[in-house]
């Protein structure tokens, strides 16, 4: 969330908060994918509701929405999170690969320096309640998130599209997609770094 949320921006955002809200507060059903990203807005929501860039309460009651909205099945907000807690789990080739991997990290002998203590494929971390496909925790008791992820993450490649700097780049020249650099960004809330 660089530099708050606009004005425009705003209305838009509470204008659709609301309009979901009726509907649940009338009893209409809200797909489990439409429920997970009514929680990621909510995590952005909180985000910038705690930094010092939003300048007015504005972004706060935007923040109240789902938790106010009550309907037949309880909160929306409460429905949201339990979407994104739910779901099965998507494990693919690589992340086993890198899993193993990373396992074989953790076995080496140790010189001094810092080393991996602990994998855990498809970790769920508590606060933002998203998944990673890889939990790495370090001696020294930093966590990692690793994502194992492939073309359809990414927009472009920065070395043909983008001269010079790879600002806005999120792993080795790619440019992640809105919905990857959403993830990273919230997982980079709650772990110690994020690694693509």
């Amino acid at each position: 969330p660089d530099g708050g949320l606009s004005a425009a921006n705003s209305d838009a955002v509470g204008h659709l908060l609301r309009a979901v809200a009726r509907r649940w507060q009338a009893g209409a059903a809200v797909s489990r994918d439409k429920l997970c990203q009514l929680w990621l807005v909510q995590l952005e929501l909180q985000a910038l509701t705690g930094s010092s860039s939003t300048g007015s309460g504005d972004v706060a009651a935007l923040a109240r929405i789902l938790p106010a909205a009550d309907g037949p099945a309880g909160t929306l907000l409460a429905a949201a999170v339990a979407a994104a807690e739910g779901g099965d789990e998507d494990t693919s080739r690589l992340q086993i690969q890198l899993v193993k991997a990373l396992q074989g990290l953790s076995s080496a002998p140790g010189d001094g320096s810092v080393s991996v203590a602990a994998v855990e494929r498809e970790a769920r971390l508590p606060r933002c309640r998203r998944r990673v496909d890889v939990l790495v925790t370090l001696s020294d008791g930093r966590r990692l998130a690793v994502e194992a992820d492939g073309p359809s993450h990414f927009l472009a490649n920065l070395q043909t599209s983008q001269q010079g700097g790879d600002e806005g780049a999120s792993s080795g020249g790619l440019e992640a997609d809105g919905s990857t650099a959403l993830r990273d960004r919230q997982l980079g809330r709650e772990v110690d770094g994020v690694v693509v």
